[in-house]
């Protein structure tokens, strides 16, 4: 008969038998570099790291970029690591989202990357969906579908939007792009942290976040690899959680802004042209959109003198790439055909911005 001794030492071998298999489950699964940039996101931050640390698969390296975070981050970084040693922490001069993202794959070894914004969270099996997934197509891009959510002043958050379940595989480069115009209208195409990335792959395409970059950095990073993959596939189950915060809408114009979106669509659309022309009209229909926020920002902006509007506004007009562009574009929708049209003349230009920024007054 047992004795309590004898049970004492049963239950911590089997422990010790359970953490061994464990070990040995994890060392042949393959590594996944989940890359995490942090910047004034510490009401968030926890509860990003820790739907990381939480996952169902284990083997990761979770590697948290410190931009320079001028508030509690850093140290809220340096306290996960002491907690989970698959955490690295990489604490830098602030240079921006793609700048981070970018240190973290030249200091990642995983077999896959996975990118994810240091105010979202993830459900817990996201990691383990996707490599296998991954793993059963060879794929070199795995899509997962996500939820928008509202996260409102009290805390608490409220879902706005969720994507449609796609269960698809893809094996070659000609059936994804057949399909791709689809994917974009349903919003999977253009983020990066919906998606787990083959690193090799990544690497021996050269893609890269562009550094200095204020808006569209994902389609910079995305589209040279959706040019270039054979095998892709997505997910049904909706494993991400992008957060929305109230009253958060930009309001304050950036005078980068425009030049960020001039230059992602200089790098992209060269690419989407070779790789998928089809795609071409929709791609520069994103453009023109980008052009007309511009001018939506930068009249909403109160702090702005109408002198600096005036020569914001003809700055963009007068611009070549614009000048071109305006010219040959086909728009689609109404506010794209007067965008198009008012972007031939300083005065139109300025005319719209004051109009839709007073309507967006109005409905407040």
């Amino acid at each position: 008969m047992a004795t309590i001794a004898d049970n004492g030492l049963i239950s911590v071998l089997n422990a010790h038998a359970h953490n061994m298999q464990e070990q040995i489950m994890i060392k042949y699964q393959p590594l996944v570099s989940v890359i995490v940039p942090v910047y004034a996101v510490e009401r968030y931050l926890g509860r990003c790291v820790a739907s990381i640390v939480n996952q169902t698969y284990r083997n990761l390296e979770i590697i948290l970029v410190d931009d320079g975070s001028p508030d509690g981050c850093p140290a809220i970084c340096d306290a996960w690591a002491m907690k989970d040693n698959r955490i690295t922490v990489i604490h830098q001069s602030n240079a921006g989202v793609s700048a981070a993202r970018n240190r973290g794959i030249e200091e990642s070894h995983g077999d896959y990357l996975y990118f994810m914004d240091a105010d979202d969270y993830a459900e817990p099996n996201l990691i383990e969906v996707l490599v296998a997934r991954a793993t059963a197509d060879d794929a070199q891009i795995v899509f997962c579908g996500y939820e928008t959510n509202m996260q409102m002043p009290d805390g608490s958050s409220l879902t706005v939007d969720s994507t449609r379940p796609y269960d698809l595989t893809f094996a070659d480069n000609a059936a994804f792009a057949m399909r791709f115009a689809g994917l974009a209208a349903e919003r999977f195409a253009y983020p990066s942290w919906n998606k787990l990335f083959r690193t090799d792959f990544v690497r021996g395409t050269g893609a890269h976040f562009p550094v200095g970059v204020v808006a569209d950095e994902d389609s910079y990073f995305d589209f040279p690899l959706y040019a270039a993959a054979e095998r892709v596939s997505m997910v049904p189950e909706r494993l991400y959680h992008y957060m929305v915060r109230s009253g958060s809408a930009a309001s304050r114009y950036q005078p980068a802004l425009f030049a960020s979106r001039k230059a992602v669509w200089k790098h992209v659309a060269p690419i989407v042209s070779r790789w998928n022309p089809s795609f071409s009209d929709t791609f520069d229909n994103l453009f023109l959109s980008g052009i007309g926020l511009c001018l939506n920002f930068l009249y909403e902006d109160r702090s702005q003198n109408g002198r600096c509007r005036r020569e914001q506004v003809r700055m963009i007009v007068s611009d070549e790439t614009v000048y071109g562009f305006v010219r040959r574009v086909r728009p689609v929708g109404v506010r794209n055909r007067l965008i198009a049209m008012c972007l031939r003349n300083v005065a139109a230009s300025h005319c719209y911005g004051w109009l839709i920024a007073a309507l967006k007054r109005l409905r407040r």
